[in-house]
């Protein structure tokens, strides 16, 4: 019996032991010189007349494929329809969501203690009540105020929401 383990170790330890041979691949060239390219040389002297040639479009001088009034005229498209929206995309953190109604609101008394700047309100949706606060259109701040609440309550979400367009003398 020993002498069939031995056997099998030493099967098993043989291909081990066998040297490894390296593999070495050819490296590949290739000239693809014949490929490029071939321009002109240009001198700076014979180009100094070009360069200071300035174009003067006071004229209303129109060059072939020109678009700059039809972006004019989509630009001012988009800034009327984003004067006439009501609402914009923006941010608020949830910091409770759950059934107990008392809870809720012991959730906002906190949020309004701790964050005296955040506005919170309860709302509800059968069967869940939800707090969320402040009212954020740049990431950036609802991220910063975000990770404040967090250390509050660990559990606070960060959502993307629809909200109205504040007044012109607001800022958040």
């Amino acid at each position: 019996m020993r002498l069939d383990r031995l056997i099998l170790v030493f099967y098993i330890l043989l291909p081990a032991c066998k040297p490894v041979q390296v593999v070495t691949t050819p490296v590949y060239h290739e000239d693809l010189s014949v490929h490029r390219l071939k321009f002109p040389n240009f001198s700076i002297e014979d180009s100094s007349d070009e360069i200071e040639t300035v174009i003067d479009n006071s004229e209303g001088i129109y060059f072939k494929n020109e678009i700059t009034n039809e972006l004019d005229s989509i630009n001012q498209l988009i800034i009327e329809t984003n004067k006439k929206r009501k609402i914009w995309d923006g941010y608020v953190i949830q910091v409770y969501r759950g059934n107990s109604r008392a809870d809720a609101n012991k959730a906002k008394e906190n949020i309004e203690d701790f964050f005296p700047d955040l506005d919170a309100e309860v709302s509800y949706r059968q069967p869940t009540y939800r707090v969320k606060a402040g009212q954020y259109f740049d990431r950036l701040k609802a991220t910063r105020k975000y990770q404040e609440v967090l250390k509050l309550y660990p559990r606070a979400l960060l959502l993307p929401e629809k909200l109205p367009l504040p007044s012109q003398n607001e800022d958040n």
